[in-house]
């Protein structure tokens, strides 16, 4: 494929351009998923929120305020991940023909420094935190009792 003729941008520019956004796409889908974990442990925190409310007074501090830190935790996950969105900065690039801003570059750089931090965050409050807490529910007999499935009815004579 040829470049157009109409766009006057040197070999190197276009090739530092490509390098961007390959960069870019490269935490595409490492911040999407970190995106989605979070969601999921925000909806499992407001289930187990729901499951202290309906104990009341019966709740534990030390669950109380692990459930308050682990949401603090959530918000600042957040903000981190709203903070270095890949999709906008790929627009960024895309949008334009010529070689990235040193604006554009550190910006790059920057969410590559941090990435690792906060994927690891969002891992420990996954695997390790969210879970956790779930047991200590379990533990003091605040989860709730699930429900017995209801029989199938038949149809009389058939």
């Amino acid at each position: 494929m040829e470049a157009d003729p109409r766009i006057g941008i040197s070999p190197e520019d276009r090739q530092a351009r490509h390098d961007a956004v390959m960069a870019v796409h490269a935490l595409a889908g490492p911040f999407h998923e970190a995106e989605e974990r979070v969601t999921a442990a925000r909806e499992e925190l407001d289930r187990l929120r729901g499951i202290l409310e309906e104990f009341g007074d019966a709740t534990p501090d030390r669950i109380t305020e692990e459930a308050d830190s682990i949401e603090a935790e959530l918000d600042a996950l957040e903000e981190d991940l709203d903070d270095f969105s890949p999709g906008r900065m790929r627009s960024a690039l895309e949008g334009s023909t010529t070689r990235p801003t040193d604006d554009q570059l550190w910006e790059i750089d920057r969410a590559w420094e941090r990435a690792p931090s906060i994927i690891e965050r969002v891992n420990a409050l996954v695997a390790d935190r969210v879970p956790e807490l779930r047991r200590r529910l379990e533990d003091e007999g605040l989860e709730p009792e699930t429900s017995t499935p209801m029989n199938v009815p038949r149809r009389p004579g058939g």
